[in-house]
């Protein structure tokens, strides 16, 4: 099980460098970010079996933007899921409203989805009783640090 998470992990960064390296080149304002979450659990008994290095969860982000326009792409690995597929239209006006189309986290809750944006290392337990992802359309904006969002929509989780 450890050469298996060791492999993930190691493609995660593999494909967060390559994809970094040829952007520039090749998409115009593409930007390619990620993360990874690792956690390396240390046996203090001297038993070495005891020890694991453990990928929690890893993602990489395309986002390409051209005018009002930007379309965002989230792959969750292992297992290469999509967790985000949109596009985002600003319509501009003093609210700054936004029309979003595609799978788009979910506004709903107070917990991120995505390990650098957590309060804490997991979700707690009111996590999962509300849409993570939504399909299908949202027209956002705010005024003065305060925002709303208007879902039309199925809970994509």
């Amino acid at each position: 099980m450890q050469t298996k998470n060791k492999w993930i992990m190691f493609l995660a960064v593999a494909i967060v460098g390559i994809a970094m390296s040829i952007t520039p080149a090749y998409a115009g304002g593409a930007s390619v970010s990620g993360f990874a979450d690792i956690r390396y659990t240390v046996s203090d008994d001297g038993n070495a079996a005891a020890e694991e290095l453990v990928t929690s969860s890893a993602e990489v982000d395309i986002e390409a933007g051209a005018g009002a326009a930007s379309v965002r792409v989230d792959v969750d690995l292992p297992g290469a899921t999509i967790e985000q597929a949109r596009v985002d239209w600003a319509l501009g006006g003093a609210t700054g409203l936004t029309l979003t189309v595609g799978r788009y986290n979910s506004p709903v809750g107070f917990e991120a989805q995505d390990a650098p944006d957590m309060v804490a290392t997991t979700n707690g337990q009111l996590f999962e009783m509300v849409p993570s992802n939504m399909d299908g359309l949202m027209l956002s904006g705010g005024v003065g640090g305060i925002g709303v969002s208007l879902n039309l929509g199925r809970d994509a989780t």
